[in-house]
């Protein structure tokens, strides 16, 4: 935190401070003239404030250290108490403390092996999983009555409900599932739309008679080879566009969000986790479900589809972000799709391979799926 006091110069050569617009916010009332009285009312910020920084109430003595670095400071010739608090808080944030979430335990009863975290440490546990930040007064309140593990589950149900929870759709979904990855993600549209399609003998012959034509020297061109060459340039290009989709920011937004919506909606509705594997349903906007077949979806919003009977996509292994980022940037991966399953899916990571085996080697020649050549 910092605030800033300005001075000024009056007739008088006194100081005087005026007060920024938020001074209310950092300090609930005026700085004491007194030297006790200052001392108490700086510990009395800084316990506050360190208590919120480390999670859990702070003990006297840590309220006593903080009071002497601040006093420290604006005791010293034109510094002030702000400036003194600001220092004693610089010192909170650069705490382990505060930095790390530490945790402490209950006392271990009779015959059981493994203690309990205590109820402070309970609450930052609920609420960076739930909310991906740190414990609310609710929270903090029934750790400090030592209630919260006894009002667990209407706790979780509260802070589900609350806004902040989309930290966890967000995040979780976008660190187990790698969904977060499709925004840097590189794949190569063309070079992998080549690999899956088909040889056309029509575009090939095209493709032979333009290489044909440009052995030759352009100069020698007659106007009907010139014609002829602009022609069937212009044929192969549409060609090997046919079917090709760039990865643009907001294809990528919309396959994150599709995957986010989806565990969300599993989550929020309290449904069978094997709907995530096989749920004949997602979420779509306009963009996305022309780029994956289905007809009848409008606008950006992403909304609840139900996929038709004869659309081959359901679940998250075959929304678009998981596709890509078990992708090499030319061409899918079994080998990635797999051990993303493994690891994923069933908490069975495979063992690292043998030491010393190199990689495999790219197939060369193109067949089926060997890059189009551009006009």
């Amino acid at each position: 935190m910092r605030v800033n006091s300005v001075k000024i110069r009056g007739p008088l050569e006194k100081n005087l401070w005026v007060r920024p617009k938020n001074y209310e916010r950092f300090f609930s009332k005026d700085v004491p003239e007194g030297i006790a009285e200052r001392r108490d009312y700086a510990g009395e910020l800084l316990g506050n404030f360190a208590g919120e920084a480390f999670r859990r109430p702070v003990d006297q003595a840590t309220r006593a250290r903080l009071a002497t670095l601040a006093e420290s400071i604006y005791s010293q010739p034109g510094k002030t108490f702000e400036s003194g608090v600001a220092q004693a808080m610089v010192a909170v944030l650069a705490s382990p403390r505060f930095l790390f979430r530490e945790e402490e335990v209950e006392p271990l009863p009779s015959g059981q092996n493994h203690p309990l975290v205590d109820e402070y440490a309970l609450a930052s546990r609920l609420s960076y999983f739930l909310w991906s930040s740190m414990p609310d007064d609710e929270l903090f309140r029934l750790a400090g009555q030592n209630r919260l593990r006894e009002n667990l589950s209407a706790q979780v149900k509260r802070m589900l409900s609350d806004w902040r929870s989309q930290g966890l759709m967000r995040n979780f979904a976008g660190q187990w599932l790698e969904a977060r990855d499709i925004e840097t993600v590189t794949i190569e549209a063309r070079a992998v739309l080549a690999r899956e399609t088909k040889l056309n003998p029509a575009v090939e012959k095209m493709r032979a008679r333009l290489r044909e034509l440009r052995g030759k020297d352009d100069a020698a061109w007659t106007a009907a080879e010139k014609k002829e060459f602009e022609t069937i340039r212009a044929e192969v290009v549409r060609a090997s566009n046919r079917g090709l989709t760039e990865l643009t920011d907001e294809m990528r937004r919309a396959m994150r969000q599709e995957t986010e919506k989806v565990f969300e909606h599993v989550i929020r509705q309290n449904l069978d986790l094997a709907e995530l594997i096989d749920g004949r349903w997602t979420f779509l906007n306009e963009r996305l479900a022309k780029h994956y077949g289905i007809q009848g979806v409008q606008g950006d919003e992403m909304r609840l589809v139900t996929l038709p009977p004869e659309n081959p996509r359901g679940g998250i292994l075959t929304q678009g972000t998981i596709l890509a980022v078990t992708s090499n940037p030319t061409r899918t991966s079994p080998v990635k799709r797999g051990v993303f399953i493994l690891d994923n899916i069933l908490g069975m990571p495979p063992s690292p391979p043998p030491p010393d085996i190199p990689p495999l080697e790219e197939a060369g020649g193109r067949k089926e799926g060997s890059p189009i050549e551009l006009a």
